[in-house]
C-alpha cells in the first residue's frame, strides 16, 4: 500500500510541477530574443504537468522501498527532462541552464548512492557517458552540426545515468532513441530538424522503469 502511496504523492508533485514549467514555458523565456522564435505564438504544452506526473509515478514504482535512494538521482533529471524535451520541441534546442546543472547533479548524487547501493558503479557510468555522448559527438561533426551540441551533452547525461548499472543499457537507450526518431520521421514525413532530446530522454525513462536501473 505504501508503495502505491509513495509514487502517488510523487506524481502529485510532479503534476504540479509540471504545470508551474508549462506556465513558465508559455511566457517563452527560453526563446531567443530578436529572432523568429519570438514572433511564433506560444505553445499550450498540455502534456508538460501530464508527463511529469506520471514520469515521476513510474520512478516511484520501479525505485520504491528497496532503491529508494536512486529517486534523489532520477527525479530532478526526469524534472529537467521533460522542460528540456519542450523547449527542444518549441525551439530545437537544449539550453545549458537546465543541462549543465544535470551534468553535475547526478554524478555527485549518483557517487552518493553507490556507496549505499550494490549495483551502481560510477566506472560504469563513466563509460557509458563516453560511449553516447561519443556517438552523438561523432553524429554532430559528420552531420556539420546538424545535430547539436545540446544533444551531445544530454547523451553524456543519459549515457551516465543508464550505464551505472549496465552498459548494455546504454546500447538500448540509444537504439530505442534513435528507432523512435526514425519512426516519428517516416510518419510525420517533417523534412525540418526533428528534435533528438525527447526521444533521448523518453528511451531512458523507458528503460529505467522496464529494467530498473538508474
Amino acid at each position: 500500500m505504501s508503495h502505491f502511496i509513495v509514487s502517488a504523492c510523487l506524481a502529485t508533485a510532479g503534476a504540479l510541477i509540471g504545470e508551474l514549467t508549462r506556465r513558465l514555458l508559455a511566457r517563452g523565456a527560453h526563446r531567443r530574443d530578436g529572432t523568429e522564435e519570438r514572433l511564433r505564438p506560444p505553445s499550450p504544452h498540455l502534456w508538460v504537468p501530464v508527463t511529469t506526473g506520471a514520469a515521476l509515478f513510474a520512478l516511484g514504482w520501479t525505485f520504491f522501498p528497496e532503491r529508494w535512494p536512486m529517486l534523489l538521482v532520477t527525479v530532478p533529471v526526469a524534472v529537467g527532462a521533460v522542460w528540456m524535451s519542450a523547449v527542444d520541441i518549441d525551439v530545437n534546442r537544449l539550453p545549458d541552464v537546465v543541462t549543465l546543472p544535470l551534468l553535475l547533479w547526478a554524478p555527485t548524487t549518483l557517487l552518493l548512492v553507490s556507496l549505499v547501493l550494490p549495483g551502481v558503479s560510477p566506472l560504469n557510468a563513466i563509460a557509458g557517458a563516453a560511449m553516447l555522448a561519443g556517438f552523438l559527438w561523432l553524429l554532430n561533426v559528420a552531420s556539420k552540426g546538424g545535430l547539436g551540441l545540446g544533444d551531445v551533452k544530454a547523451g553524456a547525461l543519459i549515457g551516465f545515468l543508464a550505464g551505472a548499472t549496465s552498459l548494455r543499457s546504454v546500447w538500448l537507450v540509444g537504439m530505442l532513441a534513435f528507432l523512435g526518431a526514425l519512426t516519428f520521421v517516416g510518419l510525420s514525413r517533417r523534412r525540418k530538424a526533428v528534435p533528438l532530446g525527447p526521444f533521448l530522454y523518453g528511451a531512458w525513462l523507458i528503460v529505467t522503469v522496464t529494467q530498473g536501473i538508474p
